[in-house]
């Protein structure tokens, strides 16, 4: 039907209503509903057309009829329209409900929060009952959060009560969703108002659990509050992320096995990971945890079922290692291992009690990307080694720039023994502007003034290079005129210790690391730096390692029954994924004068414009002449 037949049908229906006409009407019958179906539409006005002529809820059910029929071809507009001419008063509660419901629906679904919640506050909606409370207040919910407005959407969940255990699951878990979306100067105002019983609960647990993100001090904190709260809904039915915190099982591992190759050439990596074990058990002793009995297996040589035999045999707990990731493969493949084993390697072959907790690059990539990407760079130029493990960094780098919508327009696999000022010099196509320079210099015969630019379709740099390398590639950069690129790192640049002497050539590089590098002020850290000159190092990484094994293994569990539970390790704030694997959220800083700063959020801006159209790459230069100006094309 054309869009003018259907304006005359409106016309036709209005002149009938003004006339006081009543057509002869055929009785509805059920047809295609695709939304561009001529049938459908004369269906939905047919039963308005009904509508016009009963009263009450006869007329309410006609125009719910309609208003279904044009929700479901998307045309919610009518849907509205059709509903909001009905009086709430003159018809019972289940049809009122069913009105106000899905005349919100439809304005949601436009976008028009504001009618949606008029029409949900209607002072002429009579008394529900409790499951059509519950709908209201979840569709209240749904407005608040379109309106960006979640403490209000708490507030209306909040008001339920005499709700079932499956109910008050669901709602409970919402809430908690909800209130984690509450800035914390809103809790802080909101936590001085009067709002009841229920939602001051809510508030004081979120005000209270938000500053820590520490598991160990969450779960106590979580506890005092139960204590204080034990009337609340949360108490008896918490939501399923805090469930696992408050009642989940602890592990207390009486006999651990350090499983290793404390010979061969991984010897001295083993040797710092059980250093950092024993440091942390022995830090957890001196808190008054029980102290757990250790035993040790060399790896070197070993088979995944020598290895799972021995654990047997030594009635261990928990297995700390291996390190080699062929080995781990082997467990993968092994089924469901006897009891934790926390591995410090990668492995796509997975099974029940096979943890991962690694210093892989692909997460700190991960990292690199989404903050560049963040401060609105998207053309990025690559540089990493000519080396197996450069260009398996450059592939990571590939993969997030393109699912972060971003891409690298210029790629450096570096080579540290040839001439790096040429191949800085070819990344940037500054090359290509001296032998443009050299050109008309030679064409015209005269002494020329120029200026040799880089490229203009990137704007930002990324980079991965060893510290001795990156010492060089940074100066080179700026002289050829790249000084002003922000550069994106990861920590291979940094050597782990401070020394603004050694270092301030890496100035303006920003990169992610470790919290044992960056903010060395644990107790574990200071002690272990008096007692070992090398744990702030690059390998000294490998004492956080060892020391976040012992952190994470008492809440196994509930790390792996929610992703939003986090331990605040010394490697990063650790979560678990799906896969078993540890994510760790790293901190960033800057080098200045030398040394490194720690940085906050990213800096988003509101627009980044490019610095030129990468389709007029390479730009014209400018040769400035006594007696005239050149361009080249």
């Amino acid at each position: 039907m054309s869009n003018a037949l259907k304006l005359l049908g409106r016309s036709a229906i209005l002149a009938l209503l003004v006339a006081g006409c009543t057509p002869q009407l055929e009785k509805p019958t059920v047809v295609d509903k695709t939304p561009d179906s001529p049938k459908q539409a004369s269906t939905a006005a047919d039963i308005l057309l009904q509508a016009i002529n009963a009263r009450g809820d006869q007329a309410a059910v006609l125009r719910l009829k309609a208003a279904n029929l044009l929700f479901d071809q998307q045309r919610y507009k009518e849907a509205a329209n059709s509903l909001s001419v009905i009086n709430l008063a003159g018809i019972n509660s289940n049809n009122a409900f069913n009105v106000v419901q899905l005349e919100a629906k439809a304005y949601l679904k436009l976008g028009d929060s504001g009618s949606a919640l008029n029409r949900l506050t209607d002072q002429n909606l009579p008394t529900l009952n409790s499951e059509q409370r519950v709908e209201i207040a979840l569709l209240k919910a749904d407005i608040f959060e379109q309106q960006n407005n979640p403490l209000s959407a708490v507030l209306s969940l909040s008001e339920l009560n005499e709700l079932s255990l499956d109910q008050q699951q669901s709602i409970n878990d919402q809430i908690w969703a909800l209130i984690n979306q509450v800035d914390n100067e809103t809790l802080v105002a909101a936590n001085f108002s009067n709002y009841g019983f229920v939602t001051q609960g809510w508030i004081e647990l979120a005000l209270q659990l938000a500053p820590i993100n520490d598991l160990t001090a969450q779960r106590e904190v979580a506890s005092q509050w139960r204590t204080l709260w034990d009337k609340h809904p949360a108490s008896n039915t918490p939501p399923a992320a805090l469930a696992s915190l408050l009642d989940g099982d602890v592990i207390s591992a009486k006999r651990i096995l350090i499983a290793l190759p404390f010979s061969g050439p991984l010897a001295e990596p083993a040797r710092i990971i059980s250093e950092g074990v024993i440091a942390a058990l022995k830090s957890r002793s001196q808190r008054g945890f029980e102290a757990p009995e250790l035993v040790s297996l060399d790896t070197e040589g070993a088979s995944a079922e020598s290895i799972i035999a021995y654990t047997i045999e030594q009635q261990a707990d928990l297995v700390i290692g291996p390190l080699r990731g062929k080995l781990i493969d082997e467990l993968g493949n092994n089924g469901k291992l006897p009891v934790p084993f926390i591995t410090f390697n990668r492995t796509d072959r997975l099974t029940e009690n096979l943890f991962q907790l690694d210093l892989g690059s692909d997460q700190e990539i991960k990292q690199v990307v989404t903050r560049a990407t963040l401060e609105g760079h998207k053309r990025f130029a690559l540089i990493t080694p000519a080396a197996a493990w450069g260009a398996r960094l450059a592939d990571d780098f590939r993969q997030n720039l393109e699912s972060s919508g971003a891409e690298a327009v210029a790629e450096l696999s570096y080579e540290l023994n040839g001439d790096l000022s040429s191949q800085v010099s070819q990344l940037l196509n500054t090359d290509q502007s001296t032998e443009r320079y050299n050109a008309i210099k030679k064409l015209l015969g005269e002494s020329l003034e120029f200026d040799e630019r880089p490229r203009r379709d990137i704007d930002a740099i990324l980079l991965a290079a060893q510290p001795q390398d990156a010492r060089q590639l940074t100066p080179m950069l700026a002289f050829h005129f790249a000084g002003d690129y922000p550069i994106y790192a990861t920590s291979h640049h940094f050597e782990g210790n401070f020394n603004e002497t050694r270092d301030v050539d890496l100035n303006r590089i920003q990169f992610p690391d470790q919290p044992w590098l960056l903010q060395p002020t644990t107790a574990l850290n200071l002690s272990l730096a008096l007692e070992r000159p090398d744990s702030a190092s690059r390998l000294g990484r490998l004492y956080a390692l060892g020391s976040d094994a012992v952190k994470v293994y008492p809440f196994l569990s509930q790390l792996k029954s929610s992703p939003e539970l986090t331990v605040q390790g010394e490697t990063g704030r650790l979560s678990l994924d799906p896969s078993g694997r540890f994510n760790r959220q790293l901190l960033w800083a800057q080098f200045d004068q030398g040394i490194p700063v720690l940085l906050g959020e990213p800096q988003i801006p509101e627009t980044k414009p490019l610095k030129s159209d990468p389709l007029e790459e390479p730009q014209p230069e400018t040769i400035n002449m006594q007696t005239q100006e050149v361009q080249l094309n």
